[in-house]
């Protein structure tokens, strides 16, 4: 079976919500960033290893000494090309919301300059969730929650 036709299908939806809701509630308990980003992590591996068969490998704490790119601050969690930022308790008010989200944007356009690919990139408290991406002709960003 293919990843699409996984996507796709009624038990993938069902399942996906299972393991939001599950995600939702650990993490509302979380005391800071660092429980929020394993109870984070940890559903996202086993969603992905038991749904697709792939295990996915989650760097922490990457800057510039331990990526192979010249990045100015440290970036929460990289996965592939995804990057993952953490705030407990700081997304409340917009300008807490502006400021995270430009520190996220200006990692994932700090990783294009670097090699020219394209990064996206999460930013999560755990119950609101901002995506970002960074594209070769085009920087945009969505938020959800």
């Amino acid at each position: 079976m293919n990843i699409e036709s996984i996507i796709n299908s009624q038990e993938y939806k069902v399942k996906l919500s299972e393991h939001l809701t599950s995600l939702l509630r650990i993490t509302k308990s979380s005391e800071n960033e660092t429980t929020t980003a394993s109870y984070f992590e940890n559903e996202i591996y086993y969603f992905v290893r038991s749904t697709f068969g792939i295990s996915i490998d989650f760097r922490k704490e990457e800057s510039q000494k331990t990526l192979l790119h010249k990045i100015v601050g440290r970036m929460d969690a990289v996965c592939n090309n995804l990057v993952i930022e953490y705030k407990r308790g700081k997304l409340d008010s917009e300008k807490d919301k502006i400021k995270a989200t430009n520190q996220l944007s200006n990692y994932l356009e700090q990783l294009l300059k670097e090699d020219g690919n394209e990064y996206y990139g999460v930013l999560t408290d755990s119950v609101k969730i901002r995506y970002v991406y960074c594209l070769v002709s085009a920087k945009s960003e969505h938020l959800k929650g």
